[in-house]
């Protein structure tokens, strides 16, 4: 979402073009080959064969995949439709999977699809805890050219965005975010989930505001998951 005179527009963002930082050690190297397979490319087209691309985060051993509920939908004749053809790919595999569609969430910018085959790498803890400071990673399928690996910091304590009559709360971090790479998973050193990539903002001008990116916390993802699923 890209919030401008306190309005969201829908739109895939993503993490553009990562590059892989090793900031001076093989910390990052080692979080990246704990996590690489916990995330999945997504790829999406609709009865008019537009083709969309994003991320997926695995969060479960049979195939439950968390992403963005905007990344599920499309706008078709102003309503808001599920893409009707849903693949993922590993980043170890040549061909995309057939994923099915299981839910968008209500209230969050949320949604899960799930794959027919067994996740053994998986994101196991959702944690709710976080300190503004801490060294943060992300993987994302920058512009589509694939999963790709990236280092931030968190910025803040909880944001509170304002959409309309709503409150967003949000997790803010530096990581630079473009199109490609919602859905991916915000974590720690530790391969902790702390929560989903989603939006950035915009000023005035319609100009992307640099060093400002924002996921939706764990916190809203176990309240959607406690809910309706796990």
């Amino acid at each position: 979402f890209i919030l401008m005179k306190n309005r969201f527009f829908p739109i895939f963002l993503f993490l553009f073009a990562f590059q892989l930082f090793s900031c001076g050690s093989s910390v990052s190297s080692n979080v990246y080959q704990k996590a690489i397979s916990k995330v999945v490319e997504i790829r999406l087209t609709n009865s008019n064969n537009a083709i969309s691309y994003a991320t997926g985060t695995i969060i479960s051993s049979d195939g439950l995949i968390l992403t963005n509920k905007h990344v599920l939908q499309y706008l078709s004749s102003g309503e808001h439709q599920i893409y009707e053809n849903i693949e993922v790919r590993f980043v170890t595999e040549e061909y995309f999977l057939p994923s099915v569609f299981i839910s968008v969430s209500e209230e969050y910018d949320l949604g899960l699809i799930r794959i027919n085959v067994p996740t053994k790498s998986y994101f196991e803890n959702i944690d709710e805890l976080f300190n503004p400071g801490q060294d943060v990673f992300t993987i994302g399928n920058a512009n589509g050219f694939g999963l790709s690996f990236s280092t931030g910091n968190i910025s803040s304590d909880y944001r509170y965005v304002i959409s309309g009559d709503d409150t967003l709360l949000a997790i803010q971090t530096d990581i630079q975010i473009s199109e490609g790479c919602s859905g991916g998973p915000l974590f720690t050193s530790k391969n902790s989930l702390l929560g989903i990539m989603a939006f950035r903002l915009i000023d005035e001008k319609g100009d992307v505001i640099q060093g400002m990116s924002f996921a939706i916390p764990s916190v809203s993802i176990n309240e959607y998951l406690s809910e309706n699923f796990i």
